[in-house]
């Protein structure tokens, strides 16, 4: 797939953060045990999987904490800030399908890729190479950092859910 770019995307989607939730259908046995095989096999690799971008430094931590430049304001951040080089390639970190690609105001590109009822948010890319429903392996390129004249803004927002919970 070609990459995209924020000047040539006519539409943008909101993102609810549904996706798991949306479509559910009835499994049957197979399903079910494929699935419970892909979410062991993502358990298993818990602390082995790859850094999603390349030289990335983790600057700001999941959950509630003190922000770094005003200690008055606590922040609740639903994932990692990983700092990086402007335009790094940003990588998938396990095997899954893509099951969306937006742009979410403030982030960017964003990409989310499911893995059984696991799923990873790349968001922040200034470009995607990837689309809904590609398969993707693990260390595959999924698209671009965002580039800025402010070093501050070269972070990959990434998420890590089960089903709903982040």
């Amino acid at each position: 797939m070609a990459s995209l770019t924020l000047k040539n995307v006519k539409k943008i989607y909101p993102f609810n953060g549904d996706d798991a939730k949306k479509n559910k259908k009835k499994m049957s046995d197979e399903e079910r045990k494929a699935l419970a095989l892909k979410n062991s096999k993502f358990e298993q690799n818990k602390g082995k999987m790859i850094m999603p971008v390349e030289g990335g430094v983790i600057v700001e931590q999941f959950g509630l904490h003190e922000h770094h430049a005003h200690k008055h304001i606590t922040v609740n951040n639903t994932g990692l800030e990983i700092a990086a080089a402007a335009g790094a390639d940003v990588h998938n970190i396990f095997e899954g399908t893509v099951s969306r690609v937006t742009v979410i105001p403030g982030l960017n590109y964003c990409v989310m890729v499911k893995h059984g009822d696991y799923f990873t948010l790349y968001a922040n890319l200034a470009s995607v190479c990837v689309g809904k429903d590609e398969v993707v392996t693990a260390g595959s390129k999924v698209g671009s950092l965002a580039t800025s004249d402010n070093p501050d803004d070269h972070q990959l927002h990434f998420e890590l859910w089960y089903m709903t919970i982040r």
